[in-house]
């Protein structure tokens, strides 16, 4: 571990624990490896680059086999011992396979998991080479159980939000919280005017489609603003029913003739699942609302009190900022606590402290581009591996950390999974204790 040379920040929380003292990391499974049972396996030709570490020991990630197969695999882990053991593996769903309500599967787009180890996934669908089922588009799934298998929580034409509109089929990103609550983005249909269609955001408490909630929709009036939203992106739900939200609002005022007056905005809401009422965290400066300005947002994470990380990018200027709330935390061109040129950043994922796990790809001073895995406290980054070090396996330096994609990277315990890749040209799933 190398110690932070970027503090006092001043921002308006600090998690009262201290950052890790160190970190131990190992190779879970290498590209290459095969996974699963003697009866039913896949190779791990690519990693898609969705993982997850759930509170009970379970990681959860996302496959390509060298046959072009989609796989989501299970690990379950002793970490109790001095190196970390798989004590056994599970290939959740696989394309060209049936699940058991009889869809047969096409592909998996939107995937998240809790801490219980849950899967909730978008399941698009297909039909068997001279076959006779038919499949209306994508489906929401919902693994509690490994023996059960996904059952499906939601498909093509069922209603929602008390029977007022139903899903056409076309989902967006997913959220599942503990508890088995459920927020999601997708197409809906009006019951009373089929003709009417529309994107909003849903929340199913316990995956219950009847008391399903439409939390936002587009044509929506974007809160002190001229605008009505149009669509709807990333989105992040954590404890106590707090989310945030990405997407794009059109103006009310400007005429619809093409012109750039006319374009998309982007903006960041946060809200939350208890109220009707949605906030407008960041915008374009053209929009007046909000207190962060940026040409554009990525991947929104939430803490337990409803504060927001979010990524402000701006691409004419190619400048980046990462926020905590209206406050920066790091921005492009500043120096990065390993005293490098800071470039880019991850979003990453929030710690059980509500600190955050994150990346910063950055320029030495010979212009080498490399990557440091930062921990924030609210105050001060901790550095726990950076491009050119070596796991605590002894394999070949690290190369590329691949870290970001999703909010689960990390447990309760401050315990990590990622992607590496290393200077050999291999590639790994990995896990990192803290020490």
């Amino acid at each position: 571990m190398v110690s932070s040379a970027l503090t006092g920040c001043d921002l308006p929380f600090d998690t009262g624990s201290g950052s890790p003292n160190a970190y131990r990391f190992y190779r879970i499974k290498n590209g290459g490896d095969t996974v699963g049972t003697e009866n039913r396996s896949i190779d791990l030709a690519y990693f898609r680059g969705s993982v997850h570490i759930s509170d009970n020991s379970t990681i959860t990630f996302d496959t390509v086999s060298s046959g072009k197969r989609c796989g989501i695999v299970q690990l379950g882990l002793d970490m109790d011992s001095t190196v970390p053991k798989i004590e056994w593996e599970n290939i959740a769903a696989m394309t060209d396979e049936t699940l058991p309500d009889g869809r047969y599967v096409g592909n998996f787009k939107a995937m998240d998991v809790n801490s219980d180890g849950n899967i909730a996934v978008d399941v698009m669908a297909k039909t068997p080479s001279g076959g006779s089922i038919t499949h209306q588009m994508s489906g929401l799934y919902l693994q509690t159980d490994i023996n059960e298998g996904f059952q499906p929580v939601l498909t093509y034409g069922q209603k929602l939000d008390g029977d007022s509109v139903f899903t056409t089929g076309q989902l967006g990103d997913i959220d599942l919280h503990d508890d088995n609550e459920i927020m999601f983005a997708g197409h809906f249909k009006s019951v009373d005017d089929s003709s009417e269609h529309g994107q909003g955001v849903m929340y199913l408490p316990g995956a219950s489609v009847e008391d399903s909630q439409m939390l936002v929709s587009t044509g929506d009036f974007v809160p002190l603003s001229n605008h009505a939203f149009e669509s709807f992106g990333l989105l992040d739900m954590h404890d106590n029913g707090h989310y945030a939200i990405g997407g794009q609002a059109a103006s009310l005022s400007s005429p619809k003739d093409g012109s750039s007056d006319d374009a998309s905005q982007p903006l960041l809401i946060s809200g939350n699942v208890a109220t009707s009422e949605n906030s407008v965290l960041g915008a374009t400066e053209s929009m007046s609302v909000g207190v962060v300005k940026a040409p554009c947002f990525f991947g929104p994470r939430v803490t337990s009190a409803g504060k927001i990380y979010s990524i402000g990018w701006d691409e004419a200027n190619d400048n980046m900022h990462l926020y905590l709330d209206e406050n920066k935390v790091i921005s492009s061109g500043d120096v990065s606590p390993l005293g490098n040129t800071a470039l880019y950043f991850s979003t990453g994922s929030v710690a059980g402290d509500n600190a955050l796990f994150y990346t910063i790809t950055s320029s030495q001073v010979n212009g080498k581009i490399v990557q440091e895995l930062v921990y924030f406290d609210g105050s001060a980054h901790t550095v726990l591996l950076t491009s050119g070090e070596r796991l605590s396996d002894g394999s070949e330096p690290v190369e590329n950390i691949v870290f970001g994609g999703t909010t689960k990277h990390v447990d309760s315990q401050n315990r990590l999974v990622f992607y590496c890749t290393f200077t050999d040209g291999s590639k790994s799933l990995v896990l990192g204790i803290p020490a």
